[in-house]
């Protein structure tokens, strides 16, 4: 019983230990070093410039993010690829007799800077690297408990999988120690209900639906990037593990309540965001939906203009299309190839159909791993889908959160049923 207990444990803290040296030094040198150091540096930004403003009494204008640059400067005359330098340099070495402006960015609520400014004012942390520990620690945690929890729920191989490519490429370590990214928020709803799902006792689950809840605020109030996904891979949970413990159908009413419960976190926190957009939150929502929503999903191309317009007019199918099969050099790089991506595709559709002739034990189980982690990633890329047209150099990360794991897990399956088959024909 002891060993039982502590072999979880213990395989936690070694691939927490592992995670954080991999998210803080890139010691193995997957992510490539210009990779690794500049990832997202605009977004990160945002926060630092916050906690700048918070440090130093500068006027947030009602932000909570933002960039910081020296009084005179336009932040409109400044080059885009220059625009978050003078964050950093301030951050790092705040100029004395210098004033300096805050331009906010209201697009997020932004309570990841809350935080972390609240960290560097109560603990004396004026590095980078040391604010990006505790973000690299809380994501190393949740990406192990994940590992570990989806190890004894479903399969090791599942498990093996998720966690190679949701810790091992080299976008998701980039990602790892982010300030912005914060990526243990997108994991934390996950981790919750998979421990909801052995939950026996009504205090315990109502507990835990309420936790889920409050960690998609968390996720909600900070940014909201893949929120549809960060969802449904909280409620994969109960429309899959069912399945690799023998049962026939997967429990619809808990999914639907961890449904309700990431819902429930989101819309407090957009509304909490909307009072901070407008003079009242009815003002709010429709500054929102007009700044920031219209042109991230379905709005009225007239509006505007270039790839934004262009976003607008294609169809939720041109968007999955590019998604699959169109793989920009430089623009957009998958780890796995673009043809063995559709080739595994491929092969875990002809298995299903082949288990599904065949009456095999297994057919259900394949079906719903492919279908459900199929569903995380594509939930984005079609409600979003302004965004997944225009943001194709991040948002073929999507693609980690559980669907390339699903996709080798089926293929394996399928490989192993063709060959027990055959091995049966010969005997």
């Amino acid at each position: 019983m002891i060993r039982h207990r502590l072999t979880p444990i213990l395989a936690f803290l070694l691939l927490w230990a592992v995670l954080f040296v991999h998210y803080m030094t890139n010691f193995a040198g997957i992510a490539p070093d210009k990779m690794f150091h500049n990832w997202q540096l605009n977004g990160q930004a945002r926060v630092l410039g916050g906690i700048v403003a918070d440090m130093h009494g500068i006027d947030k204008q009602g932000a909570n993010m933002g960039r910081v640059y020296p009084e005179g400067v336009d932040p409109r005359d400044v080059p885009q690829s220059e625009k978050w330098d003078a964050t950093y340099e301030i951050f790092a070495d705040y100029p004395a007799g210098t004033e300096v402006v805050f331009d906010p960015y209201p697009t997020q609520f932004g309570l990841q800077q809350i935080a972390y400014s609240w960290l560097v004012r109560t603990f004396g942390l004026d590095r980078l690297a040391e604010i990006q520990t505790v973000t690299a620690l809380l994501s190393a945690a949740a990406l192990a408990a994940l590992g570990v929890l989806y190890w004894r729920r479903m399969d090791p191989l599942f498990a093996t999988l998720f966690v190679i490519f949701m810790g091992a490429m080299p976008f998701c370590i980039a990602m790892g120690r982010n300030l912005y990214w914060s990526p243990f928020l997108m994991w934390l709803p996950a981790v919750l209900s998979l421990f909801l799902y052995r939950a026996e006792r009504p205090a315990v689950r109502a507990a835990l639906l309420l936790a889920i809840a409050g960690a998609m605020f968390l996720k909600s109030a900070s940014n909201y990037e893949y929120i549809t996904t960060v969802t449904m891979l909280a409620v994969a949970t109960f429309l899959v593990v069912p399945f690799f413990e023998g049962k026939r159908r997967p429990d619809l009413g808990m999914a639907f309540a961890v449904w309700l419960a990431c819902v429930a976190g989101f819309a407090v926190a957009f509304l909490i965001h909307a009072q901070m957009r407008g003079e009242d939150i009815a003002d709010g929502l429709r500054i929102i939906y007009a700044e920031d929503i219209a042109r991230r999903t379905y709005g009225d191309s007239s509006g505007y203009s270039g790839e934004t317009a262009q976003s607008l007019e294609a169809t939720p199918l041109d968007v999955l299309r590019m998604y699959l099969t169109d793989f920009y050099p430089g623009k957009r790089v998958m780890i796995v190839p673009g043809k063995l991506f559709l080739a595994l595709i491929g092969l875990c559709l002809l298995g299903l159909v082949h288990k599904a002739l065949r009456g095999h034990a297994h057919f259900r189980r394949d079906l719903a791993v492919f279908v459900v982690f199929f569903s995380v990633p594509a939930s984005w890329l079609v409600l979003a889908k302004g965004h997944s047209f225009t943001q194709t150099h991040i948002n073929f990360v999507l693609w980690y959160f559980g669907f390339m794991a699903a996709l080798l897990h089926v293929s394996w399956s399928s490989l192993t049923g063709f060959w027990a088959e055959i091995r049966a024909a010969r005997s």
